[in-house]
């Protein structure tokens, strides 16, 4: 059983994000790779993530974009990590018993270690957005504003000292994301550029079906007199709009 509340503007975040790619940009759908609701699981993010380090059809410095919408919490780190928090992106199937084993989030490092690796393959033209917060409450909803929700909520499920050995030991990278800072983060890592809905004791919220972030990046692409062809991230951070965590 999952753990937590469906939110609603999720999917709908992502075929808006789709929309951008393939009519304003010009993105082939072949190239773009989307996993929705129950296909979202933990195996298939990983195997996308993977897949895409051997994918013949992307050229080295070609831009690539990952795109995540859901839920996220923050849990302690196993004693062998080091003593510290773990922030977390959870699957669709988080919590849930899949050949006797519950699946757990998928960590900040095990990310950090597929997007090592990736721009080792094809270079590091590669953006990170994310519209999820780290921590959220047992009631996640706004009592202010009508259907408004955090994209985050509490985790107890430990996290096993050897979840993901296999990624983490076939990376030369030993570093984890970024904790994200107050405010739109855009910091430029080894591996990838990062955009992030809320700091780290924020919350990214949704409201009436869709994303408060998404929404406002969207429109700030959209907009008029704004080329994305000549776009750098000093611009877009400069030019969204300021929302409330």
């Amino acid at each position: 059983m999952r753990a937590f509340s469906k939110l609603t503007g999720a999917v709908p975040d992502a075929d808006a994000i789709e929309r951008y790619l393939t009519i304003d940009l010009g993105v082939a759908e072949q190239h773009i790779r989307s996993l929705r609701d129950k296909d979202a699981t933990r195996s298939r993010v990983i195997q996308e993530l993977q897949a895409m380090a051997h994918d013949p059809r992307i050229e080295v410095g070609d831009p690539i974009v990952f795109y995540y919408a859901g839920h996220g919490s923050t849990v302690q780190s196993p004693h062998d990590w080091g003593n510290t928090d773990i922030q977390l992106i959870l699957p669709y199937d988080y919590s849930c018993e899949v050949d006797g084993v519950t699946v757990n989030g998928i960590p900040d490092r095990t990310i950090g270690a597929l997007l090592a690796k990736l721009a080792e393959a094809k270079g590091n033209n590669i953006t990170v957005v994310f519209d999820y917060c780290h921590s959220g409450s047992a009631s996640c909803d706004d009592g202010l504003i009508p259907l408004r929700r955090a994209r985050g909520i509490p985790s107890s499920l430990p996290i096993p000292a050897d979840l993901d050995r296999d990624i983490l030991s076939s990376s030369s990278s030993t570093h984890r994301m970024s904790d994200v800072l107050p405010g739109f983060l855009n910091q430029c890592l080894n591996s990838h550029v990062l955009l992030a809905a809320c700091g780290m004791d924020e919350l990214a919220w949704e409201e009436q079906g869709r994303g408060c972030f998404t929404r406002a990046l969207l429109e700030t692409l959209s907009s008029r007199g704004f080329d994305p062809r000549s776009l750098t991230y000093a611009d877009l951070i400069t030019r969204l709009p300021k929302l409330a965590g």
